[in-house]
This record gives C-alpha cells, structure tokens and sequence, in this order.
C-alpha cells in the first residue's frame, strides 16, 4: 500500500495521480505596438468570419523601395541597385510563398503546419501622381543616420499614400537594422492613434545592409533578405513566437507555433531545440534566429496575416489599390492633380483659386480651357495657352472670388479641352473640394445644438448629425455619431468649431458633455478625441489633443446594450479644458474627432468656449498613478502627473516626497509646460520595510516663485508594504483572525468594519457615509503561493445596492510577482452592474440581496505568486458588503461545490487519473492512503 501525504487547508487543492537591435519592437515612440487583449479579441472575430472559399486565393501587395542615400550614383554605398532590390523582393515573395530554397532546413516536426500563405509582393506600377513607376524611389536623406526618435521625421521626406502603397524605407538606422508599424487596431495609447491620424507614419524601415543578399553587413551574421521579411510579418499582425517575453509565459496569439522562452538572438542552431517543455520552432521567420536558419511561416501566422490584410485599415486598401495597375497612356491626357487654393487652411471670405495640372499624355499640350464652379453656379471659364510637357506639371490661377463664409463651399474645377480638342483621359479631369465656414467666432461661445447646427462636419462624408438624446431636458438634442458600422473601423470622423480668436485673451477653457455606453463587444474601442488645428482645420496633430478616451475609458454608463440612447442626465459626463497655451493666437478650430471602433453611437451636448480668470502660476498635482496601496518590500516607482493651472509658461518647478518625516527634494528645471499641459515624471522612493506609511508628494515654487494657488500642490498616499506569503487553498470568511490587508490610498481609516448579520460576520465598505468622491479602499490577500498550480479560480459573496445618481465601482485586480505596479483588472463592475437593487437609504442586505461571483485565475499560473485585491471606488454611493473569498485549484465552479469533507472525481476515472479533494474547517495537514 502507498501513502501518499498531502498538505490540505479549508478545501484541499486536488492532486492528479499523473551590436544593433535586431528589431525595433519594444522601442519606445515607435508606433510598433504589440498590446494584446483587446486586438486579438478582434482579430479572432475576424479570422472566424474568413472562410476556406478564400484562404488560396492570391493576395496582392503593392511596394515601393524608398531608397534614401547620400548621393552616390545608383549601385555604391547606400543608393542600392536594382538588382540588390529585386533580389530582396524575389526573397520577400518566396518566403511569403514558401518556396525558399531552405524549406528542406525546415525540421520535420513543423512540416504539417507550415504554410503557404499567399501573399505575393509587386513593384508599384504607378506613383502616387499617376505616372508609370518601377517601385523604386530614390530620396537624398537629409541626415546621414536616423535614430528611432527621427522616425517620422524619416517618413515623412519619402512618403507615398500608405493606403495606397506598402512603403519600405531603406536608409542607414542608426539604433535597429529594422522596424514596423503595427496594424491599426482599437488598442488604447497616444501611440496608436497617432499611427492612425498620421498615416505618414505607416511603414517598414530596414538598413541597406540588410537589404536582399548581402555577405558583408559587417554584424556576426549574414543577410539573406530576411529582416523585411519579419518585420513585414510585424506589419501584417504578427508578434514574435516568444511574444516578446524571455520566458514560457510570452504569446503569439498562433497554436501551432510552440511557446518558447528565447529569441535565439544571432544564433543559428543546428539540432533540435527544447525550452518549455517542448520542442522551439528557431527557423520561424518571427524569431531572431540568423537569416540563414530562417524558413518558416506557420497556417496560424497565415491565417493572421492574410486576416489583417483582409480587415485592417490601410491594409486591406492595398489589394485594390491602383499602384497594383499600369497606367492607361494617352498622348493627350491632361489631369487636375488638385485643388491649391482654398485649402482648409484658407481662413477669410476671399480666395483666389488655383489648381496644380499635370499632363499625363506622350504629346505637349499647348492650350487648355478650364471652367470653376461654385456651390454648382458658374463662376468662371478661363482658357490658356501654355506649353505643358509630358510628366510636367504647372499651377494655374482664377480670379479673386468672393464667398459666404457661414455656409460651406463646394469648388469644383473642370477641364472642357485640351489643345481645342476633347481630352482623351477623362478619368482626371474633374475635381472638388469643399471648404467649411470661416467666419470667426467671438468668446464666449455656447452650443447645446437645440436650434441648429452650430458646429461643422469636415468629412467629406461625416456621419455625424444631430439627434433626440435625454439629458436634464427630456427632449434635449444632441450631436451624435454612429460608430457601430464596422466598415468604417478605424476611421476618424471631425466634427469643428468655427474660426475662434483668442489674440486678446490670457487664459480660456472649453467645457462639454458626452455619452457613451459599451455594446458589450470585447473588442470594439470607439474613441473620441478633442483637438485643436492651429491652421484653420487643416491638421489636427497629437500634440494638440486636449482629450483622448476610447473603449471602457470613454463609457459614461456602466449600461450596455446595442443602439445606446442617454437615458436622462446621469448617463452624461462633464468636462473641462483649460486652452490657455493657445491664447495670443488666431485661425484656431476645436474639433471633437469620433473614432469609429464598431461599438456604440457617442453624443456631443453644452460646448461651451469661455474666457477665464486663471492665475499666472499655478502649479498642482493631478494624479499619482503606478502606487499601489498593497504593495512588497522594493524600490516603488511612482508615476506623479503634475498640471500648469494657470496661464503663465512653467519652466522649472520643484518636487518633493516626505516619508516618516524625511523629505527628499527634485529639481526640474527646462520643462517648458504651457497653460493647461501636464507632464508626467517617474519617482524613484527607496526601498522599504514591511509596515504602514503615509507618503506626502508637493509641488512647488514654479518659476522660482510662489505658487499662486496652494490648494492642489500636495497629494497624500497611503502605502501598506506587506510580503507575507501563504500557500493555497484559502478561504476569508471574515469569523477568525486574517492575514489579509486593509489598505487605504486615503486617510479614512474609518472606511472598512467587519460586522455581524444573522450571526454571519462579513466585511462592510462603508460607501455611504463616506463623500470623498474617487478614493480608492483596498481589500488585498496576502502573497499566494500558486507555482505549483494547472488551475485555479476564485469565488465570493457580494451584497449591494445602489443609491440614485451616484456610482461606486467595484474592481479585483490581480498583481503577478512584487513588481507589478498596474496589476490586471480581472473584474469591474459600477453601481448599475453590482446592485441588486436601489435604496436610496444606507444598505443593510437581507439574504436575497446577497450574490455570487466566480472568476478563472488559470491564466495566472506558473507565476510563483500573485496578490488578489478587492478595491472599492467611493462614489458617495451605498454599502457594499463581501464574504467567503475562497480558491480552488479548478477552472470550473461545479466541481469544488459539495458539503462531504472528502471527494475524489472523475469516478469511476477514465484515463487513471483523478482529483481528490477535501473541504475541512481549519487549515491543517492530512494523510491520504490510497
């Protein structure tokens, strides 16, 4: 007979009885971002929607080699020559269509899985004014190298339209031998959107040493052509195949690449490779592997690549993109190439209109007649004689005209002959432009949109409008955009302000209203952005947002629900801007920009432009982020953003941090922080013991000078640093001593109380008696050991109910290892979700009012320890009570619920394997014989 020994607690868990950087990746600024969650959720949604009617089909790519050089005659140093660039496409096409040569290299063990994937690569055809192209394009750089902080600056000397061309940059980097956008996807961050609104940004860069077939790159490893291969994996989707962890924990989002815990930097392996417990895939051309060892794209990498090529924006606009087509040839085709004058730019009531030609055919035009509308009346015939040579372009003028500057204005231009004949290129010889109203606008302005359309649509085809949307008033009228239609997925729709001066004011702010609620879609992130253009509407740079939310972040509700309609005013948010940095300017447009990320419709309500009465210096503290209220003995690293209130430029200020009495000052000194900009710096504490600690941060003297307003230059944070560590199970049930933790980001120690109902203790959130709006209460478990667990889950009782007009959030959030600042958020529920009722009284529950939650922690193992907290988000709402926190090692709630102290299933077993487990009163040690 065997004894077999197991350490059992409350429920006992069961037993079974069985020199460059390769890539520019992680690069700070780069907008290649690899986020997760919310981009694989909806690229899974859109690979289930790709059928097998088109996985064979033949995908196709248009290029263009931007060749950037010194000025060297073409085939020396940098200025590359055909063949090398032809070379490098042949390889790109073969390793896309799995006829490398080194498919033999391939071990055995991957054969069944890899794939074809049907991608094919062509020379553009045509550049982006129409004329015939090789897809190559030679550029003189501006600067010898480019760092990854000259990224854009880079693109933007050779950019080709990104949803018409895939543009692969060639020139010396300095820091990478490679780099890749990401696909757009509904990710939150500044980074991606401005992927997204600055499509210049869109791309793949590789050094010319690394270009095609090159012994001589002068690394440790020769090039074949196969660093744009992988980075062109990066830009259709793909992650590296260890996820970009260094450990067995990383993901690739594609099965049938094993998980691996090394990039297999500069090697090139020869035999069998094992980590993880199983067998790595070295040769995937998403590895690091040396170029010679690379052979491989899986069906999974396949399928998600052609699936983003297939959905994603200035993505799936590449296989219909006319670069794909050679040019028709006529010998007498002249074309409008565009309109110059107005432009969006183009601030006043007079213009004087002109419009860029191009002649297109093999024979010179000699005399053109053109005629310019306006809003479809004629406004002018005008001929010309002048010589107009093939491939070469002029720019002709109109009359200076006159227009109504409080309504839009549609110019069209169009070519009615062509050397007194008809013009035999018809497709190019009409264009418009419509320009949006430029009368400016006098401080203070209002909107509530109840009488008219005040702001403008600067789309040519805006799906704002405005629409019934309940607020205080039940028959208010909002602006609306639909962003539900995923066609238009990743789209920014601009609704502006007119032309606003602010020449004579010191200090100014926008305020306004939205609503916005969850469809309950994973995956959809709608996003709205506030914006200003300093250039009467042409641009809106990220450097000019105000305000940015997508997703969750953006949701004004905790409602979900398809076709999402305010109910009354507790379903709006309210906000204000402070615009001063833009004061003593002119041309100025603010612009709410809905960005379309297949969810819910948005509601704009009460814009509002005002100037204000700030102080010259006024310096606070906006947020104290990255500092938990539980955290582990350590260096903490807090991240404080600090505002300028007032209307006076912040050049240098000082911060400090006090800890039991010790104040530790910083300096900063050429910030350069503008009137309503904030800045965000990291903080270094020293490390300390387990205890409790109240820490102080104070900003101060802006300028040298006194602040003006004292009342937000300190903020207050209570830290608990705790590394007790306990093994699982674990039940907290509130009737004994607990080695959990109440913590506090607050001074309100009075917030948590364990009481009695019907002989039962629980813990009881006193959120009705507490009015400290977004003060955070920390509930958190000590360190749970959890190395040895396949699964583990968690449930708890919940009792709560809601009080009319406010909201209290409930969230859980799981920190993996003692460096983890942000944590998961595995649960997040506000008032709405969590009640299971209204009671605009303090809440007492009764037995019916008591819930049951059960969340999977599975994904969390293999991390030695984790630490679960409870915090509760005051919302001057109502008590929340909790109860019977408890573990188990099983994904699945059916299986621990049983009243025996012992069971063991499945039983009978089927494949001589079983779980016993055992539900005891007190942690304690048993024997099992088997």
């Amino acid at each position: 007979m065997r004894i077999i020994v197991l350490i059992a607690a409350l429920i006992l868990f069961g037993t079974k009885a069985s020199t460059q950087d390769k890539c520019a990746v992680n690069v700070e600024g780069l907008p290649h971002l690899e986020e997760t969650l919310q981009f694989e959720s909806w690229l899974n949604t859109k690979q289930k929607a790709i059928t097998s009617l088109n996985n064979d089909v033949i995908l196709r790519v248009p290029v263009v080699f931007h060749i950037v050089h010194d000025g060297e005659i073409i085939g020396d140093g940098k200025n590359l020559s055909e063949s090398r660039i032809l070379n490098q496409l042949a390889t790109l096409n073969e390793d896309f269509s799995r006829l490398n040569p080194d498919t033999t290299l391939t071990p055995i063990s991957f054969l069944p899985v890899a794939a074809d994937v049907g991608i094919e690569f062509v020379l553009a055809k045509r550049d982006p004014n129409g004329f015939p192209s090789d897809g190559i394009n030679r550029v003189v750089g501006l600067q010898p190298t480019y760092s990854s902080s000259d990224y854009r600056d880079l693109m933007h000397e050779v950019f080709w339209d990104p949803n018409e061309y895939l543009n692969i940059v060639v020139a010396e980097l300095s820091t990478h031998i490679g780099w890749a956008t990401f696909p757009y996807s509904d990710l939150p961050g500044i980074t991606q959107v401005e992927a997204t609104i600055d499509p210049i940004a869109d791309g793949v860069l590789v050094h010319p040493l690394f270009l095609g077939d090159n012994l001589d790159t002068g690394d440790n490893f020769d090039s074949y052509g196969r660093t744009l291969t992988h980075e062109i994996g990066h830009f259709l989707g793909l992650k590296h195949v260890w996820g970009n962890l260094n450990s067995c924990f990383g993901n690739d989002f594609c099965d049938d690449t094993p998980t691996q815990s090394t990039s297999y930097l500069r090697t090139c392996p020869d035999s069998t490779q094992i980590s993880c417990n199983t067998e790595d895939m070295y040769s995937n051309f998403m590895n690091y592997t040396d170029d010679e060892c690379m052979n491989i794209f899986t069906l999974d990498q396949k399928s998600r690549m052609r699936t983003v090529l297939l959905n994603s924006p200035r993505r799936v606009s590449l296989l219909s993109s006319p670069a794909l087509e050679t040019p028709e040839n006529f010998s007498l085709d002249l074309g409008l190439s565009e309109i110059i004058t107005p432009s969006l730019s183009t601030c006043g009531d007079q213009f004087l209109p002109s419009v860029e030609l191009i002649n297109y055919g093999s024979e010179t035009v000699t005399d053109f007649e053109l005629e310019l509308t306006l809003n479809g009346s004629l406004v002018e015939i005008l001929s010309r004689s002048s010589a107009i040579l093939p491939f070469e372009s002029t720019i002709v003028s109109f009359s200076t005209i006159s227009v109504d500057n409080t309504v839009f204005s549609e110019f069209q231009v169009e070519i009615n002959s062509v050397n007194t004949e008809t013009d035999l290129g018809i497709q190019n010889n009409i264009i418009t432009k419509t320009i949006p109203p430029t009368e400016n606008i006098q401080l203070p302005f209002s909107s509530g949109f109840e009488t008219g359309d005040i702001l403008f649509n600067l789309n040519q085809s805006s799906n704002w409008t405005y629409d019934f949307s309940p607020s205080e008033n039940i028959s208010n009228r909002a602006a609306k955009i639909d962003l539900s239609d995923t066609s238009y997925f990743g789209a920014f729709d601009i609704l502006a302000t007119q032309i606003i001066d602010m020449t004579s004011l010191q200090s100014a702010e926008i305020s306004f209203a939205y609503a916005y609620a969850s469809n309950g879609d994973p995956w959809s992130k709608d996003g709205l952005i506030v914006a200003v253009s300093t250039d009467c509407g042409e641009s809106y740079l990220p450097g000019n947002y105000l305000f940015e939310k997508f997703g969750q972040d953006l949701a004004t509700t905790s409602r979900i629900g398809s076709r999402f309609v305010p109910s009354d005013n507790s379903e709006w948010n309210y906000q204000t801007l402070n615009i001063s940095s833009y004061t003593g300017k002119e041309d100025l447009r603010i612009a709410f920009i809905g960005i379309h990320g297949g969810g819910n419709p948005l509601y704009i309500d009460s814009v509002s432009i005002n100037p204000t009465n700030l102080e010259a210096f006024d310096l606070g503290i906006n947020s104290v982020e990255n500092l938990p209220a539980v955290v582990c003995p350590r260096t903490l690293l807090p991240t404080i953003e600090i505002t300028n209130y007032g209307y006076e430029r912040i050049n240098n200020y000082r911060l400090s941090y006090t800890i039991e009495g010790q104040e530790t000052i910083i300096a900063h000194d050429n910030i350069g922080l503008t009137s309503g900009q904030s800045t965000s710096l990291r903080v270094i504490l020293p490390e300390l013991p387990s205890g409790n600690y109240e820490i102080d941060f104070e900003v101060s003297e802006p300028n040298d000078v006194v602040d003006n307003f004292i009342g937000n230059n300190t903020f207050t944070q209570r830290v608990i640093i705790s590394d007790e560590t306990e093994g699982l199970p674990q039940r907290e049930n509130f009737e004994k001593s607990s080695t959990w933790i109440l913590g506090d980001n607050t001074s309100d120690s009075s917030f948590f109380e364990i009481v009695s109902i019907d002989n039962n203790s629980v813990l009881k959130f006193n959120g009705y008696e507490t009015s400290e709006i977004g003060d955070e209460h920390w509930f958190s478990s000590p360190l749970l050991a959890i190395n040895e667990l396949e699964y583990l889950s968690m449930s708890f009782r919940y009792a709560y109910r809601s009080r009319e007009n406010t909201s209290d959030i409930l969230k859980i959030i799981v920190h993996r290892f003692c460096q983890d600042d942000t944590g998961v958020t595995i649960f997040h529920e506000s008032s709405d979700e969590l009640a299971s009722g209204i009671s605009n009284f303090q809440f007492l529950p009764i037995d019916s009012d008591w819930q049951e939650g059960f969340i999977d922690l599975t994904e969390f193992t293999g991390n030695e320890e984790i630490r679960v907290s409870f915090v509760f988000r005051n919302g001057n709402g109502n008590n929340l009570f909790l109860d019977d926190i408890e573990f188990y090692n099983t994904p699945d709630l059916s299986n621990p619920r049983f009243p025996d102290r012992l069971k063991v299933y499945p039983n009978p077993t089927t494949d001589g394997k079983f779980t016993a487990v055992m539900n005891l009163p007190i942690q304690e040690d048993v024997e099992l014989r088997i």
